[in-house]
């Protein structure tokens, strides 16, 4: 497997094809094009490489990448409560969808309040049965609609913060 360290307007990102699913995977190294963050990038590399071995592939080599960036971001998964993932979601929407803020109160505004009173723990610890007790009460209280957007609002936020805080890939 050969993997490539390329220079992306300034920064330096990792691509190779994916032994596992024969997919083309990218990995932004988070660092500037400099000698320190080569020497970085090649550390990855040197990881991924070892990783993706025949006779590590299965028991090491990580296909969701996870295992391979950086750990810190701001603050990590076990620090992050649902309400401030929901609050960093929608300010992200915002920036990158072009949200109106009329939308942002309409939508985003209640389901946030909703996470403060029903869901108010670290990120890292939200369980199955936690999110089906939220998803109850919803059901309960909204008509059917609009408790099926704010449960959709509330994925898209887990998928979003599973990239940028570590969260477990399986959205609970």
């Amino acid at each position: 497997m050969k993997i490539t360290i390329e220079n992306l307007n300034g920064r330096l990102r990792l691509r190779w094809t994916c032994p596992v699913l024969g997919k083309r995977k990218t990995l932004a190294v988070g660092m500037a094009d400099s000698p320190a963050g080569r020497a970085y990038a090649r550390s990855i590399k040197d990881r991924i490489e070892t990783d993706a071995q025949p006779r590590n592939l299965h028991e090491y080599y990580d296909p969701t990448l996870l295992k391979y960036r950086d750990k810190v971001i701001g603050k990590n998964s076990s620090e992050v409560t649902m309400v401030e993932l929901f609050d960093r979601f929608t300010k992200h929407q915002q920036k990158n969808k072009a949200l109106a803020q009329s939308s942002v109160n309409y939508r985003y505004v209640p389901v946030k309040r909703m996470l403060e009173k029903h869901l108010n723990l670290p990120a890292a610890n939200v369980d199955r049965k936690q999110v089906e007790k939220f998803a109850l009460i919803c059901a309960d209280t909204l008509a059917s609609g609009t408790a099926n957007e704010r449960i959709w609002l509330l994925k898209s936020a887990w998928e979003w913060g599973a990239s940028q805080y570590q969260l477990p890939p399986n959205n609970p």
